[in-house]
């Protein structure tokens, strides 16, 4: 049995502001994954976004209009992906070396976050 390949999506880069550059990376993707700098793009076949919210923080009526707002202004996305990369609330970086700050969630509190902004 032949090995199935993955599909890749190809992030919308810098390079998009050159036309030309769009049209031959595009050419050569399955589809384009859009992240939130490139959100209000007009490029086809953009079936993948990735927002840097942390699925499994508290998200609050701001951050839900927000990605309602996004998500709703591209009725082709067959997926959205999240982030989940840390624990707490805020982050500062001490000497090149993450910090946790902020509130700080216990295990079960991150997964009920997660399911609560799922819903």
């Amino acid at each position: 049995m032949a090995k199935k390949m993955p599909l890749i999506a190809t992030p919308i880069p810098h390079f998009f502001e050159n036309h030309e550059h769009a049209l031959q990376i595009i050419a050569a993707s399955v589809c384009l994954e859009l992240r939130e700098r490139s959100w209000d793009s007009v490029w086809p076949n953009q079936l993948l976004f990735h927002i840097d919210k942390d699925l499994t923080l508290k998200w609050y009526d701001d951050t839900r209009a927000y990605l309602e707002k996004i998500i709703n202004q591209k009725p082709d996305l067959e997926l959205v992906t999240f982030q989940a990369t840390r624990c707490c609330e805020g982050e500062r970086i001490i000497d090149g070396q993450y910090q946790a700050s902020g509130k700080i969630y216990s295990r079960q509190q991150l997964l009920d976050n997660a399911g609560e902004n799922l819903q």
